[in-house]
């Protein structure tokens, strides 16, 4: 989260621009297929993050701070 977020040294993180990235187009989740060995594994692993990662995508928390959607960070 790049509002709370600090680099390596603890400097805050700054926008590079206002305008908002026209690449960003939602949210992904990656499952690293090479530390998968069956398909039974592969449920077991994806289908609880699955969940977690709806939830986050279509729904916005309380405790989540106001933010400009796409708006590219850059490292202090």
């Amino acid at each position: 989260n790049a509002e709370t977020s600090v680099d390596r040294d603890g400097n805050a993180f700054s926008a590079k621009s206002d305008k908002p990235w026209p690449g960003a187009y939602g949210l992904s989740a990656q499952l690293w297929s090479e530390v998968v060995r069956t398909d039974k594994q592969m449920e077991y692993m994806m289908y609880p993050r699955l969940l977690a990662v709806a939830e986050r995508a279509w729904h916005r928390a309380a405790w989540e701070q106001d933010y400009q959607a796409g708006r590219e960070y850059k490292g202090g």
